[in-house]
Protein backbone atom coordinates (compact mmCIF):
# COMPACT_ATOMS: atom_id res chain seq x y z
CA UNK A 1 0.00 0.00 0.00
CA UNK A 2 1.20 3.28 -0.78
CA UNK A 3 2.42 5.78 1.85
CA UNK A 4 0.34 8.73 1.78
CA UNK A 5 2.36 12.06 1.44
CA UNK A 6 1.89 15.00 3.71
CA UNK A 7 2.09 18.49 2.82
CA UNK A 8 3.91 20.45 5.69
CA UNK A 9 2.36 24.57 5.49
CA UNK A 10 5.36 26.79 7.28
CA UNK A 11 4.02 30.48 7.81
CA UNK A 12 7.54 32.55 8.61
CA UNK A 13 7.52 36.07 9.70
CA UNK A 14 10.80 37.96 10.70
CA UNK A 15 11.49 34.17 12.94
CA UNK A 16 15.70 34.24 12.06
CA UNK A 17 16.13 33.88 15.62
CA UNK A 18 14.39 30.26 15.86
CA UNK A 19 13.63 29.24 12.21
CA UNK A 20 16.77 27.03 11.87
CA UNK A 21 15.52 25.08 14.71
CA UNK A 22 11.85 24.43 13.22
CA UNK A 23 13.16 23.59 10.18
CA UNK A 24 15.82 20.88 11.52
CA UNK A 25 12.99 19.52 13.60
CA UNK A 26 11.04 18.88 10.58
CA UNK A 27 13.99 17.42 8.56
CA UNK A 28 14.70 15.04 10.74
CA UNK A 29 10.94 13.32 10.55
CA UNK A 30 10.80 9.19 10.78
CA UNK A 31 7.92 9.69 8.37
CA UNK A 32 9.09 9.37 5.14
CA UNK A 33 6.68 11.16 2.68
CA UNK A 34 6.84 15.09 4.04
CA UNK A 35 6.83 17.56 1.17
CA UNK A 36 7.38 21.49 2.93
CA UNK A 37 5.74 24.44 2.18
CA UNK A 38 7.18 27.57 3.09
CA UNK A 39 5.23 30.47 2.98
CA UNK A 40 7.56 33.69 3.92
CA UNK A 41 5.27 36.57 4.66
CA UNK A 42 6.93 39.57 4.03
CA UNK A 43 9.81 39.07 6.55
CA UNK A 44 12.52 42.60 6.76
CA UNK A 45 14.94 40.25 9.00
CA UNK A 46 17.17 36.88 7.68
CA UNK A 47 14.69 34.73 7.35
CA UNK A 48 13.86 33.97 3.80
CA UNK A 49 18.18 33.84 3.55
CA UNK A 50 17.78 31.28 6.12
CA UNK A 51 14.84 28.82 4.27
CA UNK A 52 16.27 29.69 1.02
CA UNK A 53 19.95 27.85 2.75
CA UNK A 54 17.68 25.09 3.91
CA UNK A 55 16.25 24.54 0.93
CA UNK A 56 19.44 23.57 -0.51
CA UNK A 57 20.92 21.15 1.91
CA UNK A 58 18.05 19.72 2.66
CA UNK A 59 16.50 16.15 0.85
CA UNK A 60 13.13 17.17 1.39
CA UNK A 61 10.82 18.30 -1.39
CA UNK A 62 10.85 22.67 -0.49
CA UNK A 63 8.67 24.85 -2.47
CA UNK A 64 9.02 28.30 -1.41
CA UNK A 65 6.62 31.05 -1.54
CA UNK A 66 7.59 34.66 -0.49
CA UNK A 67 5.04 37.81 -0.28
CA UNK A 68 6.91 41.03 -0.73
CA UNK A 69 4.55 42.70 2.26
CA UNK A 70 3.22 41.18 5.15
CA UNK A 71 -0.54 39.77 4.32
CA UNK A 72 -1.05 37.82 7.93
CA UNK A 73 -0.89 34.47 9.09
CA UNK A 74 -4.77 33.97 7.53
CA UNK A 75 -3.72 34.93 4.52
CA UNK A 76 -0.33 33.11 4.29
CA UNK A 77 -1.50 29.27 5.25
CA UNK A 78 -4.02 30.18 2.62
CA UNK A 79 -1.18 30.40 0.19
CA UNK A 80 -0.07 27.16 1.42
CA UNK A 81 -3.14 25.16 1.16
CA UNK A 82 -3.82 26.81 -2.08
CA UNK A 83 -0.59 25.19 -3.33
CA UNK A 84 -0.90 22.00 -1.69
CA UNK A 85 -1.11 18.82 -3.70
CA UNK A 86 -1.01 15.92 -1.35
CA UNK A 87 -2.65 13.61 1.10
CA UNK A 88 -2.93 15.40 3.95
CA UNK A 89 -1.91 18.88 5.23
CA UNK A 90 -0.56 19.83 8.39
CA UNK A 91 1.28 23.45 9.50
CA UNK A 92 4.07 24.29 11.60
CA UNK A 93 4.28 27.75 13.42
CA UNK A 94 8.10 29.25 12.76
CA UNK A 95 9.19 29.65 15.86
CA UNK A 96 8.13 25.96 17.42
CA UNK A 97 9.91 22.52 16.89
CA UNK A 98 7.98 19.25 16.64
CA UNK A 99 9.66 15.37 18.07
CA UNK A 100 10.92 13.31 15.28
CA UNK A 101 7.74 11.53 15.38
CA UNK A 102 5.27 13.97 14.87
CA UNK A 103 4.02 13.39 11.51
CA UNK A 104 3.94 9.51 11.53
CA UNK A 105 1.92 9.90 14.55
CA UNK A 106 -0.88 12.19 12.93
CA UNK A 107 -0.72 9.72 10.19
CA UNK A 108 -1.27 6.70 11.80
CA UNK A 109 -4.11 8.73 13.44
CA UNK A 110 -5.82 9.30 9.36
CA UNK A 111 -8.33 6.79 8.55
CA UNK A 112 -9.03 7.59 5.15
CA UNK A 113 -12.23 8.30 5.99
CA UNK A 114 -11.48 12.37 6.28
CA UNK A 115 -11.55 12.43 9.70
CA UNK A 116 -9.12 14.40 12.04
CA UNK A 117 -5.94 13.29 13.67
CA UNK A 118 -4.46 15.37 17.18
CA UNK A 119 -1.63 14.85 19.21
CA UNK A 120 -0.86 16.47 22.53
CA UNK A 121 1.53 19.42 22.94
CA UNK A 122 3.80 21.61 25.27
CA UNK A 123 4.17 24.80 26.13
CA UNK A 124 7.72 25.95 27.13
CA UNK A 125 10.50 28.32 27.07
CA UNK A 126 13.49 25.60 26.86
CA UNK A 127 13.15 23.16 23.72
CA UNK A 128 15.75 21.47 24.10
CA UNK A 129 15.47 20.60 27.84
CA UNK A 130 11.38 19.95 27.10
CA UNK A 131 12.83 17.20 23.95
CA UNK A 132 14.57 15.63 26.32
CA UNK A 133 12.04 14.84 28.42
CA UNK A 134 9.51 13.74 25.80
CA UNK A 135 9.28 10.07 25.48
CA UNK A 136 7.06 8.36 22.39
CA UNK A 137 8.25 5.28 22.49
CA UNK A 138 4.30 3.80 23.29
CA UNK A 139 2.13 5.70 21.23
CA UNK A 140 -1.01 6.49 22.81
CA UNK A 141 -3.78 6.85 20.68
CA UNK A 142 -7.82 6.63 20.99
CA UNK A 143 -10.89 6.76 18.38
CA UNK A 144 -12.81 9.39 19.44
CA UNK A 145 -16.60 10.02 17.83
CA UNK A 146 -17.06 14.22 17.00
CA UNK A 147 -19.14 15.03 19.87
CA UNK A 148 -16.10 14.21 22.24
CA UNK A 149 -13.08 15.51 19.68
CA UNK A 150 -15.38 18.59 19.52
CA UNK A 151 -15.51 18.92 23.45
CA UNK A 152 -11.43 18.84 23.54
CA UNK A 153 -11.25 21.19 20.62
CA UNK A 154 -13.39 23.90 22.14
CA UNK A 155 -11.79 22.93 25.73
CA UNK A 156 -9.42 24.79 27.42
CA UNK A 157 -6.94 22.21 27.85
CA UNK A 158 -5.91 18.71 26.18
CA UNK A 159 -6.01 19.42 22.61
CA UNK A 160 -7.39 22.77 21.58
CA UNK A 161 -8.42 23.90 18.32
CA UNK A 162 -4.93 24.96 17.12
CA UNK A 163 -4.17 23.78 13.41
CA UNK A 164 -0.56 22.92 14.55
CA UNK A 165 -1.08 19.39 16.14
CA UNK A 166 -3.91 18.71 14.13
CA UNK A 167 -3.63 16.65 10.36
CA UNK A 168 -6.16 17.22 8.10
CA UNK A 169 -6.96 15.38 4.54
CA UNK A 170 -6.52 17.42 2.02
CA UNK A 171 -9.58 16.18 -0.39
CA UNK A 172 -11.97 17.43 2.54
CA UNK A 173 -10.82 21.12 2.41
CA UNK A 174 -10.72 21.21 -1.53
CA UNK A 175 -14.12 19.46 -1.55
CA UNK A 176 -15.60 22.28 0.91
CA UNK A 177 -12.89 24.76 -0.17
CA UNK A 178 -12.18 25.48 3.16
CA UNK A 179 -9.22 27.86 3.94
CA UNK A 180 -9.08 30.47 6.64
CA UNK A 181 -11.14 33.42 7.28
CA UNK A 182 -8.50 36.63 6.40
CA UNK A 183 -10.71 38.97 8.46
CA UNK A 184 -9.90 36.79 11.69
CA UNK A 185 -6.60 37.14 13.73
CA UNK A 186 -7.72 36.13 16.94
CA UNK A 187 -9.21 32.28 16.72
CA UNK A 188 -8.76 32.14 13.32
CA UNK A 189 -7.26 28.60 13.91
CA UNK A 190 -10.22 27.15 16.74
CA UNK A 191 -12.92 28.94 13.43
CA UNK A 192 -11.05 26.91 10.75
CA UNK A 193 -10.74 23.48 13.13
CA UNK A 194 -14.64 23.61 13.61
CA UNK A 195 -15.54 24.29 10.09
CA UNK A 196 -13.71 21.32 9.34
CA UNK A 197 -15.31 19.09 12.22
CA UNK A 198 -18.66 20.42 10.84
CA UNK A 199 -17.92 19.36 7.37
CA UNK A 200 -15.52 16.53 6.93
CA UNK A 201 -18.65 14.33 7.14
CA UNK A 202 -16.42 11.59 9.34
CA UNK A 203 -18.17 10.12 12.51
CA UNK A 204 -14.86 9.28 14.32
CA UNK A 205 -11.21 10.58 14.44
CA UNK A 206 -8.26 10.36 16.51
CA UNK A 207 -6.40 11.25 19.65
CA UNK A 208 -3.26 10.91 20.62
CA UNK A 209 -1.67 11.40 23.98
CA UNK A 210 1.58 12.12 22.91
CA UNK A 211 3.39 15.17 23.07
CA UNK A 212 4.41 15.80 19.61
CA UNK A 213 4.26 19.65 19.26
CA UNK A 214 6.62 22.05 21.33
CA UNK A 215 4.90 25.64 21.50
CA UNK A 216 7.70 28.28 22.23
CA UNK A 217 6.74 30.86 24.33
CA UNK A 218 8.69 34.08 23.84
CA UNK A 219 8.14 37.88 23.59
CA UNK A 220 6.58 37.88 19.81
CA UNK A 221 4.34 34.83 20.84
CA UNK A 222 2.36 35.75 23.52
CA UNK A 223 -0.63 37.34 21.87
CA UNK A 224 -2.51 37.62 25.09
CA UNK A 225 -0.62 40.57 25.88
CA UNK A 226 -2.67 43.30 25.21
CA UNK A 227 -1.48 46.49 27.08
CA UNK A 228 -3.62 49.15 25.87
CA UNK A 229 -7.31 49.61 25.71
CA UNK A 230 -7.29 50.11 22.08
CA UNK A 231 -5.50 46.84 21.30
CA UNK A 232 -7.76 44.76 24.57
CA UNK A 233 -11.26 45.82 21.79
CA UNK A 234 -9.36 45.23 18.97
CA UNK A 235 -8.23 41.65 19.50
CA UNK A 236 -11.59 41.08 21.81
CA UNK A 237 -13.83 42.61 19.18
CA UNK A 238 -12.03 40.12 16.30
CA UNK A 239 -12.72 37.41 19.18
CA UNK A 240 -16.33 38.38 19.31
CA UNK A 241 -16.54 37.95 15.58
CA UNK A 242 -14.70 33.98 15.59
CA UNK A 243 -17.43 32.85 18.22
CA UNK A 244 -20.22 34.44 16.53
CA UNK A 245 -19.21 32.77 13.17
CA UNK A 246 -18.26 29.35 15.57
CA UNK A 247 -21.87 29.53 17.02
CA UNK A 248 -23.55 29.68 13.60
CA UNK A 249 -21.15 26.36 12.48
CA UNK A 250 -21.77 24.32 15.17
CA UNK A 251 -25.71 24.87 15.15
CA UNK A 252 -25.64 21.13 13.16
CA UNK A 253 -24.01 19.70 16.85
CA UNK A 254 -26.63 20.89 19.75
CA UNK A 255 -24.36 19.36 22.27
CA UNK A 256 -21.25 21.34 20.65
CA UNK A 257 -23.47 24.03 20.66
CA UNK A 258 -23.44 24.14 24.12
CA UNK A 259 -20.09 23.74 25.06
CA UNK A 260 -19.45 27.26 22.38
CA UNK A 261 -21.77 29.03 24.03
CA UNK A 262 -20.19 28.00 27.32
CA UNK A 263 -16.74 28.94 26.37
CA UNK A 264 -17.97 32.41 24.34
CA UNK A 265 -18.92 33.56 28.22
CA UNK A 266 -15.88 32.99 29.99
CA UNK A 267 -14.12 34.61 26.64
CA UNK A 268 -16.59 37.11 26.74
CA UNK A 269 -16.28 37.88 30.70
CA UNK A 270 -11.97 37.67 30.65
CA UNK A 271 -12.52 40.47 27.68
CA UNK A 272 -14.93 42.93 29.95
CA UNK A 273 -12.59 42.05 32.90
CA UNK A 274 -9.71 43.13 30.38
CA UNK A 275 -11.68 46.49 29.48
CA UNK A 276 -12.32 47.82 32.88
CA UNK A 277 -8.47 47.17 33.81
CA UNK A 278 -8.14 49.69 30.86
CA UNK A 279 -10.12 51.88 31.91
CA UNK A 280 -12.07 51.69 28.79
CA UNK A 281 -15.38 51.56 30.94
CA UNK A 282 -18.24 52.27 28.07
CA UNK A 283 -17.13 49.53 26.08
CA UNK A 284 -16.41 46.95 28.97
CA UNK A 285 -20.56 48.29 29.73
CA UNK A 286 -21.79 47.67 26.01
CA UNK A 287 -20.10 43.94 25.82
CA UNK A 288 -21.30 43.85 29.82
CA UNK A 289 -25.09 44.74 28.61
CA UNK A 290 -24.53 42.24 25.37
CA UNK A 291 -23.23 39.53 27.31
CA UNK A 292 -26.24 39.49 29.99
CA UNK A 293 -28.50 37.48 28.33
CA UNK A 294 -26.02 34.50 27.56
CA UNK A 295 -24.81 34.59 31.06
CA UNK A 296 -28.11 34.07 32.95
CA UNK A 297 -28.43 31.12 30.33
CA UNK A 298 -25.23 29.37 30.98
CA UNK A 299 -23.72 30.90 34.53
CA UNK A 300 -24.45 27.82 36.14
CA UNK A 301 -23.46 25.41 33.84
CA UNK A 302 -20.08 26.72 33.62
CA UNK A 303 -19.83 26.76 36.87
CA UNK A 304 -21.08 22.94 37.50
CA UNK A 305 -21.52 21.96 34.54
CA UNK A 306 -17.77 20.09 34.54
CA UNK A 307 -16.29 21.38 30.87
CA UNK A 308 -14.70 24.11 32.21
CA UNK A 309 -11.63 22.97 34.65
CA UNK A 310 -11.83 24.00 38.03
CA UNK A 311 -8.99 26.92 37.93
CA UNK A 312 -10.59 28.26 35.23
CA UNK A 313 -14.24 28.48 37.17
CA UNK A 314 -12.82 29.42 40.30
CA UNK A 315 -11.70 32.64 38.17
CA UNK A 316 -14.50 32.79 36.03
CA UNK A 317 -17.25 32.94 39.07
CA UNK A 318 -14.49 35.85 40.77
CA UNK A 319 -14.45 37.67 37.58
CA UNK A 320 -18.35 37.72 37.22
CA UNK A 321 -18.60 39.64 40.71
CA UNK A 322 -16.34 41.83 39.58
CA UNK A 323 -17.23 42.75 36.08
CA UNK A 324 -21.30 43.09 37.75
CA UNK A 325 -19.66 45.25 40.24
CA UNK A 326 -17.64 47.41 37.80
CA UNK A 327 -20.91 47.41 35.86
CA UNK A 328 -22.87 48.95 38.45
CA UNK A 329 -20.44 51.35 40.16
CA UNK A 330 -19.32 52.89 37.01
CA UNK A 331 -23.07 53.38 35.74
CA UNK A 332 -23.09 55.67 39.44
Amino acid sequence: MKEATVDVIVTVHNSEKYLTACLNALASQTYPQVNLIIVDDGSQDHSLELINEFKHQTELPVQVLHNDEGHGVSHARNQGLDAASHDYVTFVDDDDVVTPDHIQILVDGMDGQGGLSATSYRRTKDIPATLAEIDNTQVHQTQVITAKIGEYILGFNKFQGYVWNKMFARYVLEEHQLRFNEHLFMCEDLEFVCRYLMQCGATSHTVSENITYVYRLNENSMVERRLTAEDVLRKGQNEQDAYQLITTEMQAAPALAAKVAQKKVVVTTNLIKALYSTGANQKAATFYRALRPLLRKQYWRVVFGGFVPVKDTVHFIIDTAQNYFNYKGKKK
